[in-house]
């Protein structure tokens, strides 16, 4: 798999998500280089694809807040 999408958590409260890192792996090992805001088309498929299995497998985090809900 060439591409990595990640999110992480803010500390505090309420707890919030950061916005969505996407990382080419097989470019990038490191993971220095987010390219989110160049490749949205990617971030969007990913992020389908998380949020699918995310409801298949009951593991949608709780209890952070996403933006606009």
């Amino acid at each position: 798999m060439d591409w990595k999408l990640v999110r992480y958590d803010e500390t505090g409260k309420p707890a919030r998500l950061r916005p969505w890192e996407l990382y080419h792996m097989t470019a990038d090992r490191s993971e220095l280089n987010n390219l989110a805001k160049e490749r949205p088309d990617k971030v969007k498929e990913l992020e389908e694809k998380w949020e699918s299995w995310a409801a298949r497998a009951l593991v949608r985090p709780w209890p952070y807040k996403f933006e606009g809900e």
